[in-house]
């Protein structure tokens, strides 16, 4: 991965939601990451909708359909839902493997959802199909899955439930207006998926390009620490040798002219050597090797 492979896919686009083959992997192991994290917050919350569900039913329908309905959310919804968020503190599955059925138990709480309505329909009961747009925006939205993943999870829900409608024997006319309202929904979900991934990938491009920046940048000081120091020490070595050349002049015997000639040049060595060590401490103090020491003054 490099700046210049990062910034060819900010100038190509992304609009398909999917990125050269280079940089695909890494976008997918971190979509997969995070994705765990989420579920175990998103699992937690799924769990106390769907025991508050059960309450409701029990208080609100009639004894059979609530036994089936509670049955259905406490055999199958909730004890899926309660495997995603064990699996998401323990290191098995990896994270790629842990989306997969991720998607897998919102595909699972979706047809639970259908089957607690096709067991009302068959017990004459007017059960509302709410419960499948709230299906719906939970998968688009809490449970933040890839734009593929909902899309396709979503549109087997809305097609069990479309054929759970029919096969009970409700009015085509009454099918169809429901059946407006729920991919109503489901287009509102898409969207909001398709922009959220696409921000996720865009904040992954930037991120990427960001951290290469700053490890170039960290290389790129430490080749001009190094440069520093070893060129410092190269020059001090024939400096000290013309100093202490110029020190033996300065102890013979020589005119008042050489004599003052030699101790300009002594000046101008030890002006090159004080301009070296300054150098040095620079470059000691980037390596960290000196470090201040602060101290309160009047």
């Amino acid at each position: 991965m490099s700046t210049d492979l990062i910034r060819s896919q900010q100038a190509a686009g992304f609009r398909r939601l999917r990125f050269c083959p280079e940089l695909e992997p890494g976008y997918r192991a971190v979509r997969a990451a995070s994705v765990r994290d989420r579920a175990r917050l998103v699992s937690a919350a799924g769990l106390v909708i769907f025991a508050i569900f059960a309450l409701l039913d029990l208080a609100t329908l009639p004894p059979a359909l609530a036994t089936a309905t509670v049955t259905i959310r406490g055999l199958v919804t909730c004890p899926v839902i309660a495997l995603v968020w064990w699996l998401s503190f323990r290191p098995w599955p990896g994270d790629i493997a842990f989306e997969r059925l991720y998607t897998l138990a919102y595909l699972v709480g979706g047809l639970s959802v259908v089957a607690i309505i096709a067991c009302a329909r068959v017990q004459a009961v007017s059960l509302p199909y709410e419960g499948m747009l709230l299906m719906l925006m939970f998968g688009y939205f809490a449970m933040g899955l890839p734009f593929v993943a909902a899309s396709v999870a979503s549109a087997l829900i809305i097609a069990a439930y479309l054929v759970v409608e029919l096969a009970t024997g409700l009015a085509l006319a009454e099918v169809l207006v429901n059946l407006f309202f729920v991919l109503t929904a489901n287009t509102i979900g898409m969207v909001g998926a398709w922009l959220s991934e696409y921000r996720h990938r865009a904040h992954f491009l930037d991120q990427q390009l960001v951290q290469l920046l700053h490890q170039s940048a960290r290389e790129e000081s430490a080749r001009k620490s190094h440069l520093i120091t070893v060129a410092s020490h190269d020059l001090r070595q024939p400096l000290n040798v013309i100093g202490l050349n110029l020190t033996h002049l300065a102890g013979a015997e020589l005119a008042p002219d050489q004599l003052g000639l030699v101790r300009r040049l002594q000046g101008t060595v030890g002006h090159f050597q004080r301009l070296l060590g300054t150098v040095l401490d620079i470059s000691r103090i980037n390596e960290g090797m000196v470090r201040a020491d602060n101290q309160d003054v009047e």
